[in-house]
């Protein structure tokens, strides 16, 4: 925790003094084995926004990212502050992933471990519609009509989201 969170304040320290360095600070994190690493990246992002929109629509147009539970935390976050500042083409493809949903096998078998027993119809679209609902609940007030709407019926159907950013 101290070394992560070293880490963490003096690359925000150097991107402060030098937002020019952010393009830099964020390969160089992103470079390294450890996951933690690329969260900081995606942290660091979110926190400079401002001095580097094209890395931020890069990131959170990365489908491995937007799909990958290692980074949601940090990615959930930096799509919350920044879809709205996303051009409508990288903004669509996000909501175009939402609306394919998820891959539901490892729903499949994680539910059918615990419960002994496959995933009834219901259930599976009971989780899709939670999927959906907790990644268009990160985009709030930045959602177009449409989507508010699309929000609001998952959330009437399988309530609210209650903690959207963390993967579980």
């Amino acid at each position: 925790n101290v070394l992560v969170s070293a880490v963490r304040d003096a690359a925000e320290q150097i991107a402060r003094q030098n937002p020019a360095m952010i393009e830099s600070l964020v390969r160089t994190l992103e470079d390294r084995q450890w996951p933690v690493f690329r969260r900081l990246a995606l942290h660091l992002l979110r926190v400079h926004a401002e001095a580097a929109p094209a890395l931020v629509a890069e990131r959170l147009t990365d489908r491995g990212l937007f799909d990958e539970t290692d980074f949601r935390r940090e990615y959930a976050l930096l799509a919350r502050a920044c879809f709205a500042c996303l051009r409508e083409e990288e903004q669509r493809k996000l909501l175009a992933w939402i609306d394919e949903g998820p891959d539901v096998t490892g729903f499949e078998e994680r539910h059918s471990q615990l419960m002994g027993r496959q995933a009834t119809e219901d259930e599976t679209s009971r989780y899709v519609k939670a999927w959906q609902r907790d990644r268009l609940a990160l985009f709030g007030s930045a959602l177009r009509e449409e989507w508010k709407r699309r929000h609001q019926e998952l959330t009437a159907d399988v309530g609210p989201a209650e903690h959207p950013e963390f993967p579980s």
